[in-house]
């Protein structure tokens, strides 16, 4: 039984800012120059106590539905409505319970409200998960646990069996680690339309902030050695620049230890589209011979498709024709919470964490594959896997956040682009920023605005809030050390817009037009 048997939510209420990108993210069928970005305040009780929790997030457009058709106001608004509408789920929820049941009250309720507006579930969840993060948050400042311990130990009252049946009597302390990790290993990732050397950037309008724009500056001031590459469905423009890409990264020193991932972002439409480019890279003896540091494929295959197990198993068979087949994973397919199970039945390794997608459903998908691996040994087949993947983390409180669950969770390689294209704290006010950037000083540091494309290393000093990276790896023990969801200090965004005014919402997305025709 869990300790927290009585929490009540309390109030809730949602806040906005507009943030913009300091370079275009190019992935899938979206070209990302600016957002919204939410935070989400929750206050919860429990015999005569009260304490508050947050959770935030940008709004990316052409992630949660992937609508070539609509525009970008009309993707941030159904981001909007499924907040709101979680928003209201939590109020009315019910009088009492374990954190994890009144989880499963609001998710619950939320896909059903989303099922009668014809909402795809990974976007009905997105607003259910920001209630999931603030309300973990509330609890765990209430009771002075850090989440790690509180998870460890079971507090929220997590029922792994309420997501998958076969997990009856297993607590989520079997599968996560005995400490958090305390520091990450970054894996960077490389957008379609990057600029990849100094050369590059020659042409285009790039920044000259301080922080290194080309993966030729992101590899020399970073130390970075692991990597994500976006892929598109062109074969030819993707073994042109996966050529251009594997040339820049063998330049760097190392002694050939650099890995990566392909994230397709669900550009093939159909199995044999992918097979069509994977056996060109296979016939490529450049790109034969470097894929051999591939570590997995994230969902290459469209929503629409990625789940026919016979069809999955099949392009398996014809793909072992053309040499090794990659182990490879689902990201956007994975949008109800007990999915990884079917996708491991269709022949996927794994999924994918983010915070978008859901805590509870994490700390469940990583029990069901540490069972899962114990089959897969005795059949001397490899563990699942459960990789940490981005989607534009920034701030005080979202990438605070997303590391602090990744840690709890053991996952100790992470692909991190928010700090990239965006610049650091810079779009937050100081009464957000500094409180993050003065308790986080292993995770944040300070850097000069200076000339993009010098090679060295930014000077640091009193200047832009960015994400402290050395030899690849972020240090984030300081998120483990106070109660709460990470962020050592409650963030107040009260003096934000609110995202509930429809005129603050309005003038959120007019800072945002840089032009008539984007909206």
């Amino acid at each position: 039984m869990s300790a927290w048997s009585n929490i009540r939510i309390v109030g809730v209420k949602a806040y906005v800012l507009p943030l913009r990108a300091r370079m275009p993210f190019r992935f899938g069928i979206s070209c990302v120059t600016r957002v919204p970005h939410v935070i989400v305040r929750v206050e919860v009780a429990e015999n005569g106590r009260r304490a508050a929790g947050v959770a935030a997030d940008n709004l990316m457009p052409k992630w949660f539905t992937k609508s070539p058709d609509t525009t970008f106001r009309e993707d941030v608004d159904e981001l909007r409505e499924s907040i709101l509408s979680a928003c209201e789920v939590a109020r009315a929820a019910g009088e009492g319970g374990t954190v994890f049941a009144l989880w499963h009250e609001v998710h619950g309720e939320q896909l059903r409200r989303g099922d009668a507006r014809g909402w795809p579930h990974l976007l009905a969840n997105f607003g259910a998960s920001l209630i999931e993060r603030a309300l973990i948050d509330a609890a765990c400042r209430l009771h002075g646990l850090t989440f790690h311990d509180a998870l460890v130990r079971n507090f929220p009252g997590i029922r792994l069996e309420a997501i998958y049946p076969e997990l009856e009597g297993t607590a989520p302390a079997e599968a996560v680690p005995s400490g958090p990790v305390s520091h990450m290993r970054v894996r960077h990732t490389i957008g379609l339309t990057d600029p990849l050397t100094r050369e590059d950037l020659k042409a285009g309008d790039w920044p000259r902030d301080g922080l290194p724009v080309c993966l030729e500056d992101v590899i020399a001031c970073h130390g970075i050695r692991r990597f994500k590459i976006k892929v598109s469905d062109d074969t030819g423009k993707n073994i042109d620049r996966l050529r251009a890409i594997a040339a820049v990264i063998d330049a760097a020193p190392g002694d050939g230890d650099a890995v990566f991932t392909l994230d397709g972002n669900e550009s093939w439409r159909t199995p044999e589209a992918f097979e069509d480019f994977w056996c060109s890279a296979m016939k490529d003896t450049i790109l034969k011979n470097w894929f051999r540091r591939l570590r997995f494929v994230e969902q290459p295959l469209h929503r629409d498709c990625a789940l026919d197990g016979e069809g999955i198993r099949a392009m398996r068979e014809r793909l072992r024709g053309a040499g090794p087949v990659p182990p490879v994973i689902i990201d956007e397919s994975d949008a109800d919470t007990d999915t990884l199970a079917r996708a491991l039945a269709a022949g996927y390794a794994g999924t994918t964490h983010k915070n978008c997608k859901g805590v509870f459903k994490s700390v469940a998908n990583l029990a069901l594959l540490h069972r899962r691996a114990r089959r897969l040994a005795s059949r001397g087949e490899g563990a699942g896997i459960l990789s940490g993947e981005d989607l534009t983390n920034v701030g005080p409180v979202a990438l605070l956040e997303d590391l602090c669950v990744a840690g709890a969770l053991g996952i100790d390689d992470l692909e991190r682009n928010g700090h990239h294209y965006f610049a650091g704290l810079g779009g937050f006010p100081p009464e957000l920023r500094e409180p993050a950037a003065r308790h986080h000083a292993d995770v944040f540091t300070s850097v000069v605005a200076g000339g993009a494309g010098s090679g060295e290393a930014p000077s640091h000093g009193d200047g832009l809030a960015t994400v402290r990276i050395v030899a690849g790896r972020i240090e984030c023990a300081s998120l483990h050390r106070r109660p709460g969801l990470g962020p050592a200090e409650l963030a107040n965004p009260s003096a934000l817009p609110s995202l509930e005014n429809d005129a603050d919402w309005a003038a959120v997305l007019g800072a945002l037009a840089a032009s008539p025709d984007e909206d």
